[in-house]
C-alpha cells in the first residue's frame, strides 16, 4: 500500500509540474479519457488560482483609493475555499446574500442531509419525517450556504443554474428521482441570520407553501402530511382558513425582532434551573417568533409545539475547524435547546446529528463522538492545558468555561457520559502538580471549575465513585480556605 501511494504521488508531482511549465500533461499517464478530462480541468482550474497567487494589486488599489478613485469590488473571504477571490487588492465585501446558496454549497449541503438521511436510517430502519435545523448567519456567509443546501436537498428541491440572474432558481425533484420522501423541515435560525438574509428567508418560506401544496401522497410528502396535521389543530383552536393555510407552512422560527439570543446559556452559566424541561421551556419561549408567509415575529408557541412533535432528528453543521462542540455555549444553547425541546414535546429523547465540513469530505456524526472527540483534543490534552496555562489568569478560566459547556451538553443532549467528568476529575483535581498550576493561574476559575464538577455529581450527569467524590470535596474545601485567608 505504501509503495502504491508513492507512485501516485510520483505521477500527481510529475503532472502538476508539467502542467505549470507548459500548460499540458502527459495523457498516458492517466487510463481513461474520462479521468484524463477531469484531471485537466482540475489542472486548469489550479494553474488560474496559482497565477492569480503571485500577483497582487494591493499598492495599486491603495493609491487609488488615495486619489479618490473608483476601486473595483470583489469578494473576500478563504483563499483555500474559494481560490476565485485572487488576486487581492480590491475594494471587499464579505458576501452577496442574493447568491445564497452558491452551486458548491449546495452540492455539499447535499451531501450532508444524505449523510444525515443515511445516519438515521441505519439507526431506526426508516426515514425521518421532519428535521430540526439550526441556521447561523455566520456560519452560512461562511460556506455560502450549505445549510441552506442541506433543507433544499431534504425537501427535495436543487439549484438551476441561471446565468445574470441574482437570485437562484429552484427546481422540484421528482420523487422516483429522489428515491424517497420528501421530508419535512423545521428551523431555528439565529438573530443574525435574520437580519443579513431576508431574501432566504422569503425563498425558502415560498418552496413550504408551494411544497405542501403538490400533488403528492402524505406518505410521499412528509412537509405536506405536517402542514394538512397542524392546519386542522389550528382551525380546531379558532383560527381563521386563510391564517391557518399560512402558518401552518411556516417553518421558520426565531427569536423576537431586536433580540439575538436564548436564555438558555444565562440558566445554564448561573445555574438557575431545577429540571431540564426549563431549559426547554425558555428556549421555546425565546424562539416562538415565526417568520415568513405573511408574518415578521410574530409570537406563537403553540404552533411552534406542534411543529416540535413531529421532528424525528436535529442536524447542525459544524464549519469552523477552529471551534469544537465543547469550546462555544452557542452549540448547546441552539442544537441542544432544540433537541431538549423537541423531547419535552414528543415524550422521548431525540438524535442530534453534528455535520463536519472543515475539510473537503463531509462527516456526520452523532453527537456523542463529536463532544468525545472535543473533550480528548482539549480539556484532557497536555498540550493544549499547558499552552492556556502560559496565559495568566485567562488560561484557567478558559477551561472553566469548557467545564460549563459540557454541563450545558449534558443537560440539553445528554451525550456527556459519566466517565468524562471523571477524567476531568482526574486530570485538574486528582492531580495536584496541575491543581497547583491552576490555582497560580486563577484560583477562583479553579474554584468554579471544582463547583462545575460537584454539580454534575449532583444532577446525576457525574456517577463519582466514593473517593472521586471525598477527593474533589477536600480539595474545594482546601482552596475556599485559601480565598478566603487571601481577602
Amino acid at each position: 500500500m505504501q509503495e502504491e501511494m508513492e507512485q501516485l504521488d510520483e505521477v500527481e508531482n510529475q503532472i502538476v509540474n508539467q502542467f505549470i511549465e507548459t500548460c499540458y500533461f502527459d495523457n498516458c499517464l492517466l487510463a481513461s479519457e474520462e479521468s484524463r478530462k477531469n484531471c485537466y480541468e482540475s489542472l486548469k482550474f489550479g494553474y488560474h488560482a496559482f497565477m492569480n497567487s503571485m500577483k497582487t494589486y494591493e499598492e495599486q488599489g491603495l493609491l487609488q483609493a488615495l486619489s479618490g478613485k473608483y476601486l473595483p469590488v470583489k469578494l473576500a473571504g478563504d483563499i483555500v475555499e474559494n481560490p476565485e477571490i485572487l488576486p487581492s487588492g480590491h475594494n471587499l465585501y464579505q458576501f452577496d446574500p442574493r447568491l445564497i446558496p452558491e452551486k458548491t454549497a449546495a452540492e455539499r449541503g447535499k451531501i450532508i442531509a444524505e449523510n444525515t438521511i443515511a445516519q438515521y436510517y441505519e439507526e431506526f430502519g426508516n426515514y425521518p419525517a421532519s428535521t430540526g435545523i439550526v441556521l447561523w448567519g455566520f456560519e452560512n456567509s461562511r460556506t455560502q450556504g450549505e445549510t441552506i443546501g442541506q433543507i433544499l436537498h431534504y425537501l427535495g428541491v436543487r439549484v438551476q443554474a441561471s446565468k445574470g440572474s441574482f437570485k437562484p432558481n429552484y427546481e422540484i425533484i421528482p420523487i422516483k428521482e429522489l428515491g424517497r420522501p420528501r421530508i419535512d423541515v423545521v428551523i431555528y435560525m439565529t438573530g443574525f441570520f435574520r437580519d443579513i438574509f431576508p431574501n432566504v428567508i422569503e425563498d425558502l418560506s415560498d418552496l413550504f407553501l408551494k411544497r405542501a401544496r403538490l400533488d403528492e401522497s402524505d406518505n410521499n410528502n412528509c412537509l405536506k402530511a405536517n402542514t394538512k396535521r397542524i392546519f386542522e389543530q389550528l382551525i380546531s383552536q379558532g383560527y381563521e382558513v386563510e391564517e391557518a393555510n399560512q402558518l401552518a407552512a411556516a417553518r421558520i422560527f426565531g427569536p423576537s425582532e431586536g433580540a439575538y439570543s436564548t436564555r438558555v446559556t444565562s440558566l445554564v452559566g448561573e445555574r438557575n434551573w431545577q429540571e431540564e424541561a426549563d431549559l426547554a421551556k425558555g428556549y421555546v419561549n425565546d424562539i416562538q417568533y415565526v417568520y415568513g408567509i405573511g408574518s415578521r415575529g410574530k409570537p406563537s408557541s403553540q404552533l411552534l409545539k406542534l411543529h416540535l412533535q413531529a421532528v424525528d432528528l436535529v442536524s447542525q453543521i459544524r464549519s469552523n475547524l477552529e471551534l469544537e462542540v465543547i469550546d462555544l455555549d452557542h452549540y448547546y444553547e441552539y442544537f441542544g435547546g432544540f433537541s431538549k425541546a423537541v423531547e419535552v414535546e414528543r415524550g422521548r429523547k431525540t438524535p442530534v446529528y453534528i455535520s463536519d465540513t472543515t475539510g473537503e469530505l463531509v462527516q456526520t456524526e452523532d453527537v456523542k463522538k463529536s463532544i468525545e472527540r472535543g473533550v480528548r483534543t482539549r480539556v484532557l490534552n497536555p498540550k493544549w492545558i499547558d499552552g492556556l496555562l502560559a496565559h495568566e489568569q485567562h488560561g484557567t478560566q478558559q477551561i472553566l468555561e469548557r467545564f460549563e459547556n459540557l454541563i450545558g451538553l449534558a443537560a440539553t443532549t445528554n451525550k456527556v457520559d459519566s466517565w468524562i467528568f471523571s477524567e476531568l476529575n482526574s486530570t485538574y483535581i486528582a492531580d495536584e502538580k496541575r491543581r497547583e498550576e491552576l490555582m497560580k493561574n486563577n484560583r477562583f476559575a479553579l474554584h468554579s471549575m471544582m463547583e462545575r464538577l460537584l454539580e454534575s455529581q449532583t444532577r446525576g450527569y457525574w456517577e463519582a465513585t466514593e473517593d472521586e467524590f471525598h477527593q474533589l470535596k477536600e480539595a474545594y474545601l482546601q482552596l475556599e480556605g485559601s480565598i478566603e485567608e487571601k481577602v
